[in-house]
């Protein structure tokens, strides 16, 4: 926090001794330095450097000192969200990356992972079952990608019967700002390689289906995407007939 863009750095720098508090104020805001076995750096909008009397353990017994009521008010109702960052870290899941967005959703993924699995324990019916936080996300693991399954299967039964019905029209892929004639990758030739080859094909088309947004070459895979419900499985066939005939004719 010291280093931050428009704090007071003379109080940042000043020396204290231990118990001794330094503040300054711009408007509402309050910074605020307190030294105890470390410096503290706090900074409020509803506190001033008022001290209040607390009662703290030690090695001979319980000691009165005095501290900033800011501190006071943080150490009482920071519980929650220290909790909640421990339990956060107990299975970490970040990678490095490039990309901080990625850094964000995860760690807000994360946070709501744990908000809603303190949320389950403090409203379950089964008072007596003893949850922990990792069965809690193998199931919300298991749940997700259960929805996200039977998503796809109706997106796939969606798109199957859009494609096989209505009218379709071939038309030349429209140009955009940074190409005048584009091509995109055919996308009956594109599986026929997947599935044979196990490889993503890269033959490229100019045209397209207008109404399934689709890049399909002109001759057959405008007509075969368009009229067989599983059309990959065409050049399948033929693939693995060819293969049977170059092992005949090997022998």
């Amino acid at each position: 926090m010291s280093n931050r863009k428009n704090l007071p750095k003379d109080l940042i720098k000043q020396k204290l001794l231990k118990g001794e508090i330094t503040f300054a104020r711009c408007g509402p805001q309050m910074f605020l330095k307190w030294k105890d076995t470390r410096d503290v750096l706090v900074m409020s909008t509803v506190h001033n450097a008022d001290l209040a009397p607390v009662t703290v353990r030690s090695k001979v017994g319980p000691l009165e000192k005095f501290k900033p009521q800011v501190i006071i008010d943080y150490n009482k109702y920071k519980t929650g969200v220290d909790h909640g960052d421990q339990i956060i870290a107990y299975y970490p899941f970040n990678r490095k990356t490039m990309k901080w967005w990625k850094k964000m959703f995860f760690h807000l993924f994360m946070v709501s992972t744990v908000n809603s699995f303190i949320l389950h324990k403090k409203t379950k019916k089964v008072k007596n079952e003893n949850l922990r936080l990792r069965n809690f996300m193998i199931n919300l693991a298991s749940q997700l990608a259960n929805q996200s399954d039977s998503y796809s299967r109706f997106n796939e039964v969606s798109d199957s019967e859009n494609r096989l019905k209505g009218r379709h029209f071939i038309s030349k892929i429209p140009p955009t700002l940074s190409k005048a004639h584009p091509r995109r990758v055919c996308k009956v030739c594109a599986e026929k390689a997947k599935r044979s080859t196990g490889n993503r094909g890269r033959k490229e088309t100019s045209y397209y289906c207008s109404s399934c947004n689709t890049p399909l070459c002109v001759d057959e895979c405008f007509e075969i995407y368009h009229t067989k419900q599983n059309y990959w499985m065409i050049f399948l066939v033929a693939f693995q007939r060819e293969l049977s005939v170059l092992e005949r004719d090997s022998k």
